[in-house]
Formats: structure tokens, C-alpha cells, sequence
């Protein structure tokens, strides 16, 4: 066997590699053992290795390699032994000494086609999620022209992809010229920034990023968000807070902000005025830093329990003025609240009372006059009443006649029941109203004390709380006085023991119901409270039309009022 034999030998039969000698047609003159090891069917012809629809393409492949060029063939999706997936078909034209041959070389490409499946698949993801960005993209090369960008960006600029590839980036947008050169400038140390610039009547802010393109130098990624709505909203924000501002620095009293971490963070100009200091020293400043470090810790806890219980704040206190004195203010305190509702500081409100204080303490020294003079009046007036009462008592006693006797009896109770009303007003601390149970006790006592009474009598009290004022208690006083006055005179003559029942309720809110009886004999039947025919029947009635009240009596079983007038509080 000579050399060219042997190198035969080894460079065909021995290659790890399936090849076959073929004819122009495709005949297999001669398969390799790997061949045979990938291709364990015996088929005489090539193209029975290749479905059907490649047969054209191989025929063609022959005609081409025969005329001195190099060809393949791709084969995608033939399932052998060795070959998963796909095979490349390598045609080589080999001279022989009658006609032309081929060396058909096949290479597995299986795991070549699944990686170039798996890049282009890739690829097609990459696109589909960078062309559902909505914000536009723009990629540039290392020349500045546009290499890519997505769907947003081709209809912010209203181009098709075609249109904008491969163009300048400044022709598109020139007044980006001078933040792309400062960019570039950079190097070698390039990072992102932002822009904001308004093009075609729109406000954008552009973030410009480095990417490195392979072999050929620096690109640049252009991210545009469009901001005209935000702008939009921050301008009607910044309007918004600006009026606020100015009307609560048009306010008269002074307001104030403050965090969570007890800072200031805002002011009007009343507040400056109240401390005399300035804005700027005010803001970011603690309560520590403004005023006398024992009353800040005060406000201090006062403002970390509003933080941490909610609701409101209102209290009195003592502040430096600027000028130096001391003022009395009323904080009004309130949170302010994120949206999610949690605590972000207090709002905070000095109102200066300092001439209310003033006020007050001339009030009350002025009140506490006109009640020393008030209490004198009632003084004075409830002597005069005891020196008449007196009077008539003397006289009383020189009398010898009994009508003039009783006559003298009845002006002296009259007159004790209005001089017990000054009395009661002179010893309360109320110089408006009385408490009527009170009242009403003492002036049976006074009554049954003015008569000389041989047996005794029994009266019964039953009083809500009630307090009238002097207007209705005066002619109260004198009615119930007339009924007892009645009773103790008339009613228990031939008796040994005599009942009087009084009561006096509230029977609704707007009403006072007067009950008066006794367990006397009954008022004759003579008597008329339409046409009175005595005196005290005819004060009875008289007093209580100054009520704007009603009487009613009835005759069975001892003497019964019942009488009904609005209720006045502090009818004074």
C-alpha cells in the first residue's frame, strides 16, 4: 500500500466525522464508518437522507459545487442517532479521471441551531418588552446616530422605524446638543443624568445613560418621560401653596409648623413678630432653640402627647413677647396628617388674650363691686321692711279691736314675705335667683311665728330644686303668704290640730305647678276668683295674671290652689 493509500486510509474511513464520496446525482459511491455509525440505513442515494422538499435545493447544490464552488446545505429537524435535531451538508467537487465527484462532509449543528433558537427567541422577548415600554427609548451609536428605538419613541416623533434609524439624534432634538456634549465630556467616567427640556410644545425630562457597543466604542440610551401633566400640577400646587401662604401670613395671629422631631418647618409673619426673629432662623429650629429651655420642655411633652393620643390641643399659657413682657396666649393645636392618615407634625395657633385677661380681671372686679352694692341694696331694703313690720307690730299691740288687730297681721305678713326675698338674696352667693324650698320654709315659720296659734299645725313641704328669680318669686312669695295667712285664720277654728300641704314642682321644662291645701273645712262656696270679694283672693288672682299663669280652686275636702306660671330662669 504506497502513502497516498495509507493517508486515504486515515484522513476518510478514519475521520470522526460522517462523510461520503457521492456522484452528481447523489449517489453513495463510498461512506466513511461514522457515516455508517450516524446513518445506520443502508440508502444508496443522499437524498434519501433529506426529506423530500430539500431534493431541488441538494440537486442544486451539485450543479453549483461542480463549477468550482464550495456549497451547504442545511438540514433542520432530521432525527438520526447522534444528529438530535439538525445537520449541515458540506459539498466538496473532488476530480476523478471520467467525471466529477463529491465529498459530502455532514456536521451535527443540533446544539449550534438550538442556541441560535434561543438568542433569537431572546431577541424577540427583548423587543416585545422594549417596545412595550411607554416611556420613549432611543439608542444611539458611538456617531450619535439612532440605532434603535422603541414604539413610544417612534410615535413621539411620528416616524416610522425605518425613518428614524441610521439618523442624527440632534437633528431630532437640537437643544439637547449642549447637555449631550457635557455628557460626552465625561469620559472616561460616564454616568447617568437627568434633563428637563421642552420640545414641540411638551415638557420631558430625559435621563441619558452609557452602553458600551461591541467593538465600536460608547453609545448613548436616551429615556424620555413626558412631564407636561406633573408640570402642569406642580405650577397649580405652587399657586396654591403661594395664596395659602399669603393668607396665612395676612392672618393677625401668629401660626406655626412643625415635624414630628419637634423642628420647625413654617411660619407667617405674625409668629416672626411675636419671637422678633426672622424666617430663616425660625426654620429648622427646635422650641429649645427659641425660648427659655424649662417652659420649651412644657410644650415640648404637651406636643409629644398630641403626636401620640390625636385630636386637638387648646390651653392657656405665658409667652415672651418680643418687646420683652410677658403675654397670656391660647394655643390651638392640631395634627397634620399624611394620607395614609399617620401623624407628620402639628399646626399649631397663639392667640393673644392678653386684653382679654385684662378685661376679665376688670369684669369680675367690677361684678364683685355691683354685688357688695347689690347685697347692701337687699340689705336696706329687707331693714326698711322689718322697721315698717315693726312698726306696724307696735301698733299692733296698742290696738284694741280685733279687725284692726288682724287687719295689722295680714300688712305685717305681707311685708315679712317680701323682706325674707331680700334677706334670702343679701345671704346667697346668687344674687339673682332663689332656691323656692328654702323659701317656702322660712316663710311658714315667719307666718306661724306672727300669729298667736293655740294648737299646732302640721306643715308639709315638697319642693323640687327649682331657683326663681326676684321678678316671679316676689309675687309667689305673696300668694303663698295670703293661702297660709287663709288657712291658719279660717280653717282650724274648732280643730286641735290643722295639715297644710305645699308643694311646688317643675312639671316640664317651661312650666312650675303650685299645689296649696289644707284640711280645713273648704272655702265657701261665696267665694269667686272671676269676681273676688276679699283682698287676698283678689292678690291671689292679680298675682298670678302677673305671671301669665293660671289658678284653679277646688272645694271639696279642706281648701285646694292649683296654680300654673311659665318658668323664667334667671328671671332676675
Amino acid at each position: 500500500m504506497d502513502f497516498k493509500s495509507i493517508s486515504y486510509e486515515v484522513l476518510f474511513h478514519q475521520a470522526n466525522f460522517a462523510t461520503a464520496i457521492v456522484d452528481s446525482e447523489g449517489k453513495i459511491l463510498e461512506r466513511n464508518v461514522y457515516f455508517q455509525k450516524v446513518f445506520p440505513e443502508n440508502f444508496s442515494d443522499l437524498k434519501e437522507y433529506i426529506p423530500a422538499d430539500l431534493h431541488f435545493a441538494l440537486s442544486k447544490l451539485f450543479a453549483e459545487t461542480a463549477m468550482g464552488e464550495k456549497g451547504e446545505l442545511e438540514v433542520i429537524n432530521r432525527f438520526g442517532q447522534e444528529f438530535q435535531n439538525s445537520f449541515r451538508i458540506e459539498i466538496n467537487p473532488l476530480k476523478a479521471e471520467e467525471s466529477t465527484i463529491f465529498l459530502a462532509v455532514i456536521s451535527d449543528i443540533s446544539r449550534y441551531k438550538k442556541t441560535e433558537n434561543i438568542l433569537i427567541q431572546a431577541s424577540s422577548e427583548w423587543r416585545h418588552i422594549f417596545d412595550s415600554i411607554l416611556n420613549p427609548i432611543c439608542l444611539t451609536n458611538s456617531q450619535g446616530q439612532i440605532a434603535r428605538g422603541n414604539t413610544a419613541f417612534s410615535r413621539m416623533v411620528q416616524k416610522n422605524f425605518l425613518e428614524i434609524v441610521g439618523e442624527n439624534f440632534l437633528d431630532l432634538f437640537p437643544d439637547l446638543a449642549n447637555i449631550q456634549k457635557e455628557f460626552l465630556s465625561s469620559q472616561p467616567n460616564l454616568s447617568w443624568i437627568e434633563y428637563e427640556f421642552n420640545w414641540n410644545g411638551q415638557d420631558y425630562r430625559i435621563t441619558i445613560d452609557p452602553y458600551n457597543e461591541i467593538e465600536k466604542g460608547v453609545g448613548i440610551i436616551y429615556i424620555f418621560e413626558n412631564i407636561t401633566q406633573q408640570k402642569k400640577i406642580e405650577k397649580e400646587l405652587s399657586e396654591a401653596e403661594f395664596r395659602l401662604s399669603e393668607i396665612i401670613d395676612s392672618m393677625v395671629n401668629p401660626v406655626y409648623y412643625k415635624n414630628s422631631k419637634n423642628l420647625y418647618t413654617g411660619c407667617n409673619r405674625a409668629f416672626c413678630e411675636f419671637l422678633g426673629l426672622p424666617r430663616e432662623k425660625i426654620i429648622s429650629s427646635s422650641t429649645q432653640d427659641l425660648i427659655l429651655p424649662e417652659i420649651a420642655q412644657i410644650y415640648e411633652n404637651k406636643d409629644m402627647e398630641l403626636l401620640k393620643d390625636g385630636g386637638k390641643q387648646v390651653y392657656e399659657s405665658c409667652l415672651r413677647h418680643a418687646d420683652g413682657t410677658f403675654h397670656d396666649v391660647m394655643f390651638h393645636k392640631s395634627l397634620i396628617l399624611s394620607r395614609e392618615n399617620l401623624p407628620q407634625g402639628i399646626v399649631g395657633v397663639i392667640i393673644d388674650i392678653t386684653d382679654r385677661k385684662k378685661a376679665e380681671i376688670l369684669v369680675r372686679t367690677s361684678l364683685q363691686e355691683k354685688e357688695v352694692l347689690l347685697k347692701e341694696i337687699h340689705h336696706r331694703v329687707k331693714n326698711n321692711l322689718n322697721i315698717i313690720s315693726s312698726l306696724l307690730n307696735l301698733k299692733r299691740n296698742e290696738v284694741k279691736n280685733i279687725e284692726t288687730w288682724e287687719v295689722l297681721s295680714e300688712s305685717i305678713s305681707r311685708i315679712q314675705s317680701m323682706a325674707l326675698i331680700h334677706e334670702r338674696l343679701y345671704r346667697s352667693d346668687d344674687l339673682s335667683n332663689i332656691k323656692i324650698s328654702d323659701y317656702v320654709k322660712n316663710l311658714s315659720s315667719a307666718l306661724l311665728s306672727n300669729y298667736n296659734i293655740e294648737f299646732p299645725i302640721d306643715i308639709k313641704i315638697g319642693c323640687d330644686d327649682i331657683f326663681l328669680g326676684i321678678n316671679q318669686m316676689i309675687p309667689v312669695g305673696l300668694m303663698l303668704n295670703e293661702m297660709i295667712t287663709n288657712s291658719i285664720k279660717y280653717a282650724f277654728k274648732d280643730k286641735k290640730l290643722g295639715t297644710i300641704s305645699i308643694a311646688v314642682l317643675q312639671s316640664s321644662p317651661a312650666w312650675v305647678e303650685i299645689s296649696y291645701s289644707d284640711d280645713g273645712p273648704g272655702i265657701p262656696g261665696s267665694v269667686d276668683l272671676e269676681n273676688p270679694k276679699t283682698l287676698g283672693v283678689q292678690i291671689i288672682k292679680d298675682l298670678t295674671r302677673q305671671l301669665d299663669g293660671t289658678v284653679e280652686l277646688v272645694r271639696e275636702k279642706g281648701a285646694f290652689y292649683k296654680i300654673r306660671f311659665p318658668f323664667q330662669q334667671n328671671s332676675a
